[in-house]
């Protein structure tokens, strides 16, 4: 598995824990949101440091082309935490539309990665670094 089939599953696991957690907000909105937005801080968090530790500083060290890019999808990484931070603090009232907001945010995120950078890289890395880093996430993530 390279770190493309590694981040793309990510991916499609947080897509779903964001469609979950979008379904469930009105029966939390009475009660405590700190353990669903706990999970979702951390899922996304880590799922960003992994990102920008295995592929991006990877790729601005081989690819001065995609300078801007990954300054941009590194800056998008610093927005969803602030996000993150922001809707754990919200009023009640302005959670859903917040929590709306952030989930455009990553679902646009995710999408550039997948049409546009994710191909770009492909062409700056070999297919045995890509090999690599999928072996070096696995190994981060206590995947055997």
């Amino acid at each position: 598995m390279n770190i493309f089939d590694a981040l793309r599953g990510e991916h499609a696991l947080l897509r779903l824990l964001l469609a979950v957690t979008g379904r469930e907000i009105h029966s939390w909105l009475g009660n405590s949101l700190r353990p669903p937005l706990t999970l979702l801080e951390h899922s996304l968090c880590s799922h960003a440091a992994l990102e920008d530790e295995l592929l991006f500083d990877q790729l601005s060290s081989t690819h001065a082309g995609l300078t801007t890019a990954l300054a941009s999808m590194s800056s998008e990484h610093r927005l969803i935490r602030e996000r993150i931070s922001l809707l754990a603090e919200s009023p009640k009232p302005a959670f859903a539309a917040r929590y709306a907001e952030l989930c455009e945010l990553v679902l646009d995120h995710f999408e550039v990665e997948e049409r546009v950078l994710f191909p770009l890289a492909a062409e700056s890395i070999s297919e045995a670094q890509l090999l690599w880093l999928g072996r070096e996430w696995s190994r981060r993530r206590g995947v055997v």
